[in-house]
């Protein structure tokens, strides 16, 4: 009788969280699909522990992005410092007083380039020092649960889509803490990218 109170017990515990969990997973599916009424639940897997990591602090990938964010700036610049050689290769041989305005004002432009460049490379490299000492002092520590949540549902054009979201919930399952989808993976695995060259 003993075994069969604490099998029934530990099953009706089981199921109140998974409830608890479907709960929440339908109150965020209600807020954020475009088509809620379309939505079908497919598969749900097991609650696993979710724990703070160094991907995930906002301190710590906030200075990715900022990282992300100059490189994108120095791409830009190394792009219009091609229209600059250009130039200087067009006026380069002429001595017109015409030819002179455009050497100089390229060999101006591609100096403030470089000069640009190199602060922004500069940030970059205190930015990536920066992570990896946040990184050796962070603690990893016990948030809550995580379950992928599998899904169809129509989209704004009115066909079925299949969609997956990583969820995760406090401790006692009362509140999302925060989801992903398959663009916010897109923009993690970016950041995650940048935070493991610092480490290097």
């Amino acid at each position: 009788m003993l075994i069969l109170l604490v099998t029934l017990c530990l099953f009706g515990c089981q199921s109140r969280e998974e409830r608890k969990i479907s709960e929440l997973i339908k109150d965020d599916m209600f807020k954020t699909l475009y088509d809620f009424e379309s939505y079908e639940p497919i598969e749900t897997s097991k609650a696993d522990s979710a724990f703070t990591t160094i991907y995930k602090d906002s301190s710590i990938t906030a200075k990715a992005i900022m990282i992300l964010l100059a490189r994108e700036e120095i791409s830009k610049w190394l792009e219009d410092s091609q229209e600059h050689v250009k130039e200087l290769e067009i006026w380069g041989d002429s001595y017109t007083a015409m030819a002179r305005y455009k050497v100089d004002n390229a060999k101006e432009k591609l100096a403030d380039i470089i000069r640009k460049s190199e602060i922004a490379q500069s940030t970059i490299n205190m930015l990536k020092e920066t992570i990896k000492n946040e990184c050796e002092n962070f603690e990893s520590n016990f948030i809550g649960w995580s379950v992928k949540h599998k899904y169809r549902c129509k989209t704004k054009g009115g066909a079925y889509d299949i969609g997956e979201t990583y969820y995760v919930f406090d401790p006692q399952l009362d509140k999302v803490l925060y989801t992903e989808t398959d663009e916010v993976r897109e923009g993690y695995e970016k950041t995650k990218s940048v935070i493991d060259e610092a480490l290097k």
